[in-house]
């Protein structure tokens, strides 16, 4: 039995179905697999966000998903992003 671990590093910009993503891991899907989202998900239509959420529990028999956004507007971090936000018109 294989007792070693996986890296994948997925860029979402540009994936139009999860399904995409699914296939080119088709081999994880019965793994247990963690998914780390670092300010991604914030940038993403939440219609887009949802969808890919539901496929992402769909497709797995057990995952984890651990997502770090931007949760303070107002500490340095929060500025950055919301300047972000502002530059391509979210905000």
């Amino acid at each position: 039995m294989w007792s070693g671990f996986l890296v994948l590093i997925f860029n979402f910009f540009g994936v139009v179905l999860m399904d995409d993503l699914c296939l080119f891991c088709s081999f994880l899907n019965s793994l247990p697999t963690f998914i780390f989202a670092e300010c991604v998900l914030s940038y993403i239509e939440s219609k887009y966000t949802d969808e890919l959420l539901s496929s992402i529990a769909s497709s797995f028999d057990i995952c984890y998903v651990s997502s770090y956004e931007m949760y303070n507007p107002n500490d340095p971090f929060g500025k950055m992003m919301v300047k972000n936000f502002e530059v391509i018109s979210i905000f």
